[in-house]
């Protein structure tokens, strides 16, 4: 186990609570996702081998011009 996971999902959990204003409820994986979806701090989960990672509109038209936009992905493991 990391050493900083605890203080990681404290932070988190509080950051969520006062964001979300939802105090005293457990928030779960999914819950968590769900949130930074609905914040658009992150996509929808993919499969970067067989879906590719999503990218924006306005990613989408910089690479239709030539561009090379760089879409930064995290794994989650």
């Amino acid at each position: 186990m990391n050493p900083n996971q605890p203080q990681f999902e404290t932070y988190w959990r509080k950051r969520i609570s006062e964001e979300t204003k939802i105090n005293n409820k457990e928030i779960d994986f999914y819950g968590w996702l769900d949130f930074g979806k609905e914040m658009k701090w992150c996509s929808d989960v993919v499969c970067e081998t067989h879906d590719l990672v999503p990218i924006t509109e306005k990613e989408e038209r910089m690479w239709e011009k030539g561009e090379d936009p760089c879409c930064t992905i995290v794994r989650i493991w």
